[in-house]
């Protein structure tokens, strides 16, 4: 008997350690490749649940983008608030979420004729940028035609706010823009080349906040259109400057911006204003601590920062310092690190913000 229990010991023992060995992850931190298939499924599940054939009522039509947005969010809800062991990544899947999250609250609030389209907007704008960036950097396991499906422009919603009196037509503000080209620029990761056509956006003078789309088309030397690339910059209060990053897989010879869109929005308020902002860099690193002297909390803040070297740009690095998920609530402060492996000598800083609601 005794013999039966020592060998079951050891039996169990070397279970144990076996288990130990399989360990894939650190305690606490969330397995990378475990989130890129499960938002790979939840991307293919939602695409193959699409059917724009049929007329639905609008009720019908909440139910139907609920299941949609509901397909994605059963396969990477469990990975809300997770770390991973890169912060850029987490940056982006928590990114990921929380547009998933925005897409559902708008389709839950379908008889809201301003969250609705804001809110379904916004998510889908989110959704479309990180698929890109994951897609290309992380190698995100879905197919080419999938990947197609999506782009940085947006859900393809019109939304007509700060109208003119009388007209119905919605007030452009693009004089009151200041723009600023940056260094045309490449960078390579993934096994690919990107060219970049930057730009800098100022609200120079308007007296609210700015929803503005900028597009940009780049030409060949014999002036044959090569690509084409678009960003939307939301919540852009007076005096606020944010970067907008254009680019393209193929190299150019020229391109050429243009404002589509520059007009009132009134759906989220910017958080910069409450923002105390301290910058330091220790041993070449650039670090952000943002304090909230304001009321309320600070929901998103982005921070981009854009290394040169000499004149000529050689990385831009952008970190989520908030979310929805770790606001920074009025008297509190957190940091964000920003770095490159290139060498530089000189950098320029840009941010994104928004309250809680």
């Amino acid at each position: 008997m005794k013999k039966i229990l020592a060998t079951l010991l050891l039996v169990a023992l070397a279970l144990a350690l076996c288990g130990c060995g399989e360990s894939a992850s650190p305690a606490g931190i969330a397995d990378q490749q475990e989130f890129l298939n499960a938002m790979a499924k939840g991307i293919s599940t939602r695409l193959g649940h699409l059917d724009d054939s049929k007329e639905r009522s609008p009720e019908e039509m909440s139910k139907y983008y609920v299941n949609l947005v509901q397909d994605e969010l059963k396969q990477i809800a469990r990975f809300d608030g997770a770390t991973f062991s890169d912060p850029a990544f987490g940056d982006l899947a928590q990114a990921y979420i929380d547009g998933c999250k925005l897409q559902l609250l708008s389709a839950e609030n379908y008889k809201n004729s301003n969250l609705y389209p804001s809110l379904w907007d916004a998510g889908a704008r989110a959704r479309n940028c990180v698929i890109v960036e994951l897609y290309s950097r992380y190698d995100l396991p879905i197919t080419g035609e999938e990947a197609a499906q999506y782009s940085v422009s947006g859900s393809g919603y019109t939304i007509t706010v700060g109208t003119s009196s009388g007209t119905g037509e919605a007030k452009d503000y693009s004089d009151c823009l200041k723009v600023r080209t940056l260094p045309s620029w490449n960078e390579h990761y993934s096994n690919a080349d990107y060219y970049h056509y930057d730009q800098v956006v100022t609200n120079d003078s308007a007296d609210c906040a700015l929803e503005v789309t900028i597009s940009v088309t780049f030409y060949d030397s014999k002036g044959n259109v090569v690509g084409a690339a678009k960003e939307t910059l939301s919540h852009l209060d007076k005096g606020e400057t944010q970067l907008a990053q254009l680019k393209t897989d193929v190299p150019f010879a020229r391109a050429e911006y243009k404002i589509e869109k520059a007009a009132e929005y009134t759906f989220r308020t910017s958080g910069m204003k409450d923002l105390d902002l301290k910058v330091t860099t220790p041993s070449g690193k650039v670090m952000v601590q943002a304090t909230n002297k304001g009321e309320t909390a600070v929901e998103f803040l982005f921070a981009y920062c854009v290394f040169y070297n000499g004149d000529d740009i050689v990385d831009i690095e952008m970190r989520s310092i908030a979310s929805s998920s770790d606001p920074i609530e009025p008297g509190e402060s957190q940091y964000g690190e920003l770095s490159t492996r290139k060498s530089y000598t000189s950098y320029e800083l840009y941010y994104q913000s928004m309250l809680a609601q």
